[in-house]
């Protein structure tokens, strides 16, 4: 019986024969030989850690194929999104919470009608992706703030922290923002953390020149990873976004008040805004404004939708009565 290592190779060579094609294109999915490559590693990776008893050339090559055809069809769907340079967005509001006045959008992504992007995302961190998708956000969100013709409205956009680590992709998003330098202001960068930033001093020296040009910077999901302090320690932000699971959890759960008041008493002693995300009850937004949270986004505010929230229709938002 062949080891597993040869049953891999086999299977790998025998799904390459497949895919590959002399012009360099894969069938009608618009990606090229380099991209096969890419799949082909990725699935690799990820069919190399599930346990299987079956070592048989033949077993492994199939169930091989299978990861790969799942890997192909989802880089065809960002690439199709790409290519096209009409990515669907969604905008939800995030308020301050003492006056129920919105401060600014967050810009999402989305690649299928009500779905979340969260398991694309992740995919393309890891298959390579990202930083198209993040330059395309942004290209993006420019040009619905250069050609709004209504009142203003300042936009957030989420990085990953893997493509801060690139410097190409660092190049091309200084060159797209260098010619909008009057927009600065309203464009917000929030940087996530699914992939670990690895040179923490050189993307603060990127965070500095954008807060120079006026650009605001936010820590997405704070709290939810083992990085989140050492980026607050070594990066200047404005704002931290907490993680919505500490605010789902902070009804039934001392402990999760006990850490979100702690966290936010480190961000005032800072100087940096707090925003807290997944607000659905109105005692959660009375709860957290008491711990000296400022801004808030959740469905109690409003949904994530294809058009931005005029602030005049924040008006039949809930009321929020503080105090006693």
């Amino acid at each position: 019986m062949p080891d597993r290592f040869d049953g891999f190779a086999f299977a790998a060579a025998d799904v390459l024969r497949e895919l590959s094609t002399k012009g360099g294109t894969l069938d009608s999915s618009g990606m090229t030989s380099d991209d096969a490559a890419k799949a082909l590693a990725f699935a690799l990776g990820n069919f190399a850690a599930v346990e299987t008893k079956e070592f048989s050339p033949n077993a492994l090559a199939q169930g091989f194929r299978t990861q790969v055809a799942e890997t192909v069809h989802h880089m065809a769907q960002l690439k199709s999104a790409l290519r096209s340079e009409k990515l669907e967005v969604a905008f939800q509001p995030i308020l301050a919470l003492g006056s129920l006045q919105l401060h600014h959008h967050e810009m999402l992504v989305r690649f299928q009608p009500d779905t979340s992007p969260a398991e694309l995302i992740r995919f393309a961190e890891k298959i390579g992706m990202i930083e198209e998708i993040d330059l395309a956000m942004c290209r993006r969100a420019i040009s619905i703030l250069r050609d709004c013709d209504g009142p203003k409205h300042d936009l957030a956009v989420n990085i990953s922290g893997k493509s801060l680590d690139s410097d190409q992709f660092v190049g091309s998003l200084l060159a797209l923002l260098a010619p909008h330098a009057k927009l600065a202001k309203q464009l917000l960068f929030e940087i996530t953390e699914s992939t670990a930033i690895q040179d923490l001093p050189r993307v603060e020296r990127i965070l500095l020149a954008l807060r120079k040009n006026g650009h605001r910077i936010c820590l997405d999901d704070f709290g939810a990873g083992a990085s989140s302090f050492a980026y607050l320690q070594a990066l200047s932000v404005d704002f931290v976004k907490i993680d919505g699971a500490f605010v789902s959890r902070m009804r039934d759960s001392a402990k999760d008040r006990a850490i979100l008041k702690a966290m936010v008493a480190l961000c005032r002693d800072l100087g940096v805004g707090v925003i807290a995300e997944m607000i659905e009850h109105v005692d959660q937004a009375h709860a957290l404004m008491e711990m000296g949270i400022g801004y808030g986004q959740g469905y109690l505010f409003g949904r994530p939708s294809a058009a931005l929230t005029a602030p005049t229709d924040l008006a039949n938002r809930p009321r929020l009565v503080y105090g006693r």
